[in-house]
């Protein structure tokens, strides 16, 4: 073995030591069911990427991709990683939702996946705007989905349906929602909201 081969290993050694074997996420997962945004009720045969469909109880179900790594123990380590999924059925708008963690941590996605009948909705605004659906705010994790005008949203525990969706005044890229009251709900129209302030939400959520 020459002195450069054993230079090399030595070097090898002393990296490995200070590295630790880590579990990474490649593509998160992500689970759940799709309902009817007014209903509630489970949506059978729904497409999801063109590949796959929902059960009979509207349930779906993609795990997570890992690989194994030797990582460097540096604080704060680790990207962003996305999963998208698209949801279709006729009747229904297509629906893109996306759930994002954290590469370093894993996490359990799931999630029930609100879809629009086309005659209770307007066409999703360009670019599309997303708003979470994790009611549980986790630090690592978020899955948020399209809204449409007449989603149902939370805001400030009370319900209400996006009456309009427009870019706030004086060439602002940030988007305002309209709220419309629902029963048992009353009150004016709620005005100027930013959609990261709404939770996307179906008809039987309390």
């Amino acid at each position: 073995m020459s002195v450069r081969q054993i230079i090399f290993l030595c070097l090898c050694t002393l990296l490995l030591n200070g590295c630790i074997r880590q579990t990474l996420t490649e593509t998160p997962s992500f689970s759940g069911t799709v309902a009817d945004s007014n209903s509630g009720q489970p949506i059978t045969g729904v497409s999801i990427n063109d590949r796959f469909v929902t059960t009979t109880d509207g349930q779906f179900s993609f795990p997570a991709i890992e690989k194994k790594v030797w990582n460097l123990p540096i604080p704060g380590t680790g990207a962003v990683v996305i999963r998208e999924l698209t949801f279709k059925k006729a009747e229904y708008r297509p629906t893109t939702c996306k759930v994002e963690n954290f590469a370093l941590y894993a996490e359990t996605n799931i999630a029930t996946i609100p879809l629009l009948r086309v005659d209770e909705s307007e066409a999703a605004p360009e670019p599309p705007v997303f708003t979470t659906i994790d009611h549980e705010k986790r630090f690592y994790s978020q899955i948020s989905c399209q809204i449409f005008i007449g989603n149902r949203v939370r805001h400030n525990d009370s319900d209400y349906i996006i009456g309009e969706i427009y870019q706030a005044e004086k060439g602002a890229q940030l988007t305002l929602l309209a709220l419309w009251p629902i029963f048992p709900n009353d009150g004016d129209v709620v005005l100027d909201v930013p959609y990261f302030d709404v939770t996307l939400i179906t008809g039987t959520e309390k």
